[in-house]
């Protein structure tokens, strides 16, 4: 029993330098002591986030099985269902010309581009 028990015995961790507890008063200092953080061991990494995927609406269903009027004739449930159907529909369509006026951005500061897709759009019209 004495050799398991020695067994398991840890070695001590090493001792952390107790650090003064310092609250930042603005954004400035709150970015230093970040930065000071950062520089006390510059051979580690530094976790960099990936850029956000944007966000795509749903896309509309396949296949409405039951389509409703916006009197939503049976009861008032019926037009709280159609409501939020609307809401989603608009949002889709505000989406929708949010990249269009994305890409048109493109081409206007991309001219070249705009002369090529504009040609390529006349071949898939052939």
């Amino acid at each position: 029993m004495a050799s398991s028990a020695a067994a398991s015995v840890r070695p001590p961790r090493p001792k952390k330098e107790p650090q003064a507890l310092v609250i930042p008063k603005n954004a400035a200092e709150e970015q230093k002591l970040k930065l000071e953080r950062l520089m006390k061991n510059p051979d580690k990494a530094v976790p960099i986030p990936e850029k956000m995927s944007e966000w795509a609406p749903r896309p509309p269903p396949e296949f409405v099985r039951d389509v409703m009027g916006s009197s939503a004739g049976a009861g008032s449930g019926e037009f709280h269902v159609y409501r939020h159907l609307r809401r989603r529909e608009y949002q889709r369509q505000d989406y929708m010309d949010a990249m269009a006026e994305k890409m048109e951005e493109r081409m206007r500061s991309f001219p070249v581009l705009s002369q090529h897709l504009h040609i390529f759009t006349k071949l898939e019209a052939i």
